[in-house]
C-alpha cells in the first residue's frame, strides 16, 4: 500500500488514485456518487464557454447578443474562485482548472470586444452609457456598493465560523466563497435585462446556458450528498447558493430564448 495513503481511507475502502489526484477520501457509493457527479459538473465548465465563442464567430455579433457587464462578472466570480484555490492551497488539478475557468472568460471578452470594433455599430455616447452601465451593475458585487456591501456579509459569516473554530485559511476561504457567489448571482441580471431590452436571444448559444445549468445543478447535489446536517450547509452556503441560484436565472435565459421575437438589428 502507498505510505501516502491514510490508513483510515484505506480500512474504509476509500478509492486510492481519487485521493492521490484530488486528496478526497471517497468511501461508499453515496461519497462515490457525488465524486461522479462532481467530475461531469467539472467537465461541464470546461466545455461551456465553446458553443459561444464559436458561435459568436459564426455570427459575428457576440457585442450584440452578450451583455459586458455579465461578461465582466462572471469572470470576476472566476478570478474569484481562483484567489480562493491560491489562499486555501488547492491541488495543482484545482488551481489548473480555476486558471482555465479565467481564460476561456478572458476568451470571451476579447471576442466581445473584437465584435465590437468590427461591428462599428456603438455610437461614444452608447459606449460610455454601456461602462456607466457595467460600473451599476458591478457596484452590487463589491465592497462599498450602492445597493450591497459583500464586506459586511463576509466578515459576519467569517465572524461566525471563527467562533464555531475555523481557522484564518477555512475563513479566507469562506470570504470568497461569498464573493464569488455573490458574483455569479448578479452576473446574470445584465443579460437578462438586454434580452428583455432587445425582445431577442439571437446571437446566444442555448447550449452555453445548458451546460451551465446542468454543471451547476451536478455540482449542488455533490454538496447536498456530502451531508445535510445544519453546520455543514452553513458551511457550503456560499457556493450552493452560487450554484443552485445562478442555475435559476439561467434557466430563466434558457426559458427566454424560445419565446422572444428575432432582433431585426441582427443579420
Amino acid at each position: 500500500m502507498d505510505p501516502d495513503f491514510p490508513v483510515n481511507c484505506s480500512e474504509h475502502g476509500g478509492v486510492e488514485w481519487i485521493w492521490h489526484t484530488f486528496h478526497q477520501c471517497v468511501v461508499g457509493p453515496k461519497e462515490y456518487t457525488g465524486f461522479i457527479l462532481g467530475l461531469v459538473s467539472i467537465l461541464c465548465w470546461i466545455v461551456v464557454s465553446l458553443p459561444q465563442l464559436y458561435k459568436g464567430w459564426k455570427s459575428g455579433n457576440a457585442d450584440t447578443a452578450l451583455s459586458l457587464p455579465f461578461l465582466l462578472l462572471w469572470l470576476f466570480g472566476d478570478t474569484a474562485n481562483l484567489i480562493g484555490c491560491l489562499l486555501t492551497g488547492q491541488l495543482p488539478i484545482q488551481l489548473y482548472t480555476a486558471i482555465y475557468y479565467v481564460f476561456m472568460d478572458c476568451l470571451m471578452i476579447s471576442q466581445w470586444f473584437y465584435c465590437l470594433i468590427k461591428n462599428r455599430r456603438k455610437s461614444k455616447s452608447e459606449i460610455v452609457f454601456l461602462f456607466f452601465l457595467t460600473d451599476k451593475s458591478l457596484s452590487l458585487a463589491v465592497p462599498g456598493g450602492d445597493d450591497f456591501s459583500v464586506n459586511n456579509a463576509v466578515l459576519s459569516c467569517c465572524l461566525m465560523l471563527s467562533l464555531n473554530g475555523l481557522d484564518a485559511e477555512s475563513d479566507a476561504g469562506y470570504a470568497v466563497g461569498i464573493g464569488s457567489s455573490v458574483l455569479y448571482l448578479g452576473s446574470r441580471m445584465p443579460q437578462i435585462y438586454k434580452n428583455w431590452k432587445r425582445k431577442s436571444t439571437e446571437g446566444l448559444s442555448i447550449w452555453m446556458f445548458s451546460l451551465a445549468i446542468l454543471g451547476n445543478l451536478l455540482y449542488g447535489l455533490q454538496i447536498l450528498l456530502q451531508s445535510t446536517k445544519g453546520y455543514f450547509i452553513i458551511r457550503h452556503l456560499p457556493w450552493l447558493v452560487g450554484s443552485l441560484g445562478t442555475m435559476t436565472f439561467d434557466a430563466t435565459v434558457s426559458f427566454l430564448m424560445p419565446n422572444l421575437q428575432a432582433d431585426p438589428t441582427i443579420a
